[in-house]
């Protein structure tokens, strides 16, 4: 340890989570204690305390976000930014892209109601949303309307950028038909 070089370095295992709005810290070096990502899987709630996401798990810079409550949609134990957010209708958040766990201080309190369904193919949703896309992984959005909808496909789940193909209820006023994000829907 006397010749200057950092050869690696340790994060120790907290035994609790700070309490949401609690003063842990700024994300860049300072005592923050945020989740383990053991302690997290796919499809958890949490409350993202950050002010950055990022295009992937190893990127250097990412852009301005908005804190919030957030859906795990993907996790990558070995990268900088192991977790990927997206935000929860309603809960404040701007968050779409992969965070570092240091940002999410636990799992929000909704989170035994939101564990209680998975979504699947023929299950009507209530769609928050007001865009859909022609592809799973399509970047141009088309604007439609929320409302409810049935789920008519579900495409690898964590890696597409839009999982769920939804098409409207009739009579429901909504006019989505096409993929969308997760996180967008209810169950009715």
């Amino acid at each position: 340890m006397n010749d200057g070089y950092t050869y690696g370095f340790g994060r120790p295992k907290f035994d609790s989570v700070p309490a949401a709005g609690s003063n842990t810290g700024a994300s860049t070096g300072s005592a923050v204690q945020g989740v383990n990502v053991s302690d997290l899987k796919v499809g958890d709630i949490v409350t993202f305390t950050g002010k950055a996401h990022y295009a992937s798990a190893n990127a250097a810079s990412g852009p301005a976000c908005k804190p919030g409550k957030a859906k795990v949609t993907a996790i990558y134990k070995t990268g900088k930014h192991p977790i990927h957010l997206i935000a929860v209708s309603g809960g404040g958040s701007t968050v779409y892209g992969w965070v570092n766990t240091a940002d999410i201080t636990g799992k929000a309190a909704s989170q035994s109601t939101a564990a209680a369904w998975t979504p699947k193919v023929g299950d009507i949703v209530v769609y928050n949303g007001t865009k859909h896309y022609t592809s799973a992984n399509a970047t141009a959005a088309k604007s439609c309307k929320g409302g409810k909808a049935k789920i008519t496909q579900i495409y690898q789940l964590g890696k597409s950028k839009h999982p769920y193909h939804l098409v409207r209820v009739s009579g429901s006023g909504a006019t989505v038909y096409g993929w969308v994000d997760a996180g967008t829907f209810s169950k009715a």
